[in-house]
């Protein structure tokens, strides 16, 4: 299921996974690499994406977007078995007090 998340077009959302709550991820696996998108393009964008191993989570800083605007933010990641998993989550653009 895709999560929804609300903010207003001049907040900064921090947003993280943690690829070890469900079990995704074995004991000893690591996280490679992280990759963050934005659907659609050009409005919101995406800073600072980072990896902490030791909670095995991945989380980036996001900006701007037009008001009354979804938009959908895809985390992919590449593991120390090979292997890849994705995750997103919809965010919803909308004034302060709505």
């Amino acid at each position: 299921m895709t999560q929804v998340q609300i903010k207003s077009p001049g907040s900064i959302f921090d947003w993280s996974f943690d690829w070890d709550a469900d079990s995704v991820l074995s004991a000893s696996e690591t996280i490679s690499t992280s990759s963050w998108a934005v659907s659609p393009t050009g409005e919101m964008t995406t800073s600072s994406p980072a990896i902490d191993n030791d909670t095995k989570q991945t989380s980036v800083m996001v900006t701007a977007g037009n008001d009354r605007t979804t938009y959908r933010l895809t985390n992919t990641i590449a593991t120390s078995a090979g292997r890849t998993h994705e995750r997103m989550i919809t965010v919803r653009v909308a004034p302060v007090g709505l």
